[in-house]
């Protein structure tokens, strides 16, 4: 049996996988790298 917290990462890892997916990724590497790229650049206040 799973507890809630397992439950939820694999909810949170189902849709991330879905949204991937969607914005035509097929490498979860390339993917999380973008986002974290464009979320540092958001954060240093450049566009």
């Amino acid at each position: 049996m799973q507890n809630n917290d397992s439950i939820l990462l694999e909810q949170i890892g189902e849709k991330l996988r879905k949204l991937r997916i969607a914005k035509g990724y097929s490498s979860y590497e390339t993917f999380a790298f973008d986002y974290d790229t464009q979320n540092a650049v958001l954060a240093n206040g450049k566009r």
